[in-house]
């Protein structure tokens, strides 16, 4: 376990169709997010992997708790478990927005 006494898992994923899913994991030591697309039939990644820190309001005791895609309007929703919460555009991995959503430990 990356963090003593937290079961829950340091990578999440969805698939955004077939064959391609987006995976998000957090550094907890350099305390930073990085999110790509992988493609599950050639093995390869699609497009290019982002990383950054997600600031002062996050610890080594963050990480991402669920993900979702919306196919409506093509974006994944990333939820951390300190209240940040990403949309990552699935066309466009570098065109991301964060947001805080709350003050409270999600879980």
């Amino acid at each position: 376990m990356a963090v003593m006494n937290f079961p829950d898992p340091f990578i999440t994923c969805c698939f955004v169709d077939d064959e391609t899913i987006f995976v998000n994991l957090y550094h907890n030591h350099l305390m930073k997010h990085f999110h790509f697309y992988y493609n599950i039939d050639t093995n390869k990644l699609v497009g290019k992997v982002i990383d950054f820190s997600l600031g002062v309001e996050s610890s080594k005791k963050n990480f991402p708790y669920k993900c979702f895609y919306n196919d409506e309007r093509e974006e994944v929703y990333s939820f951390y478990r300190q209240g940040h919460a990403l949309t990552i555009n699935v066309h466009d991995e570098s065109k991301y927005t964060i947001q805080k959503i709350t003050d409270q430990d999600l879980g």
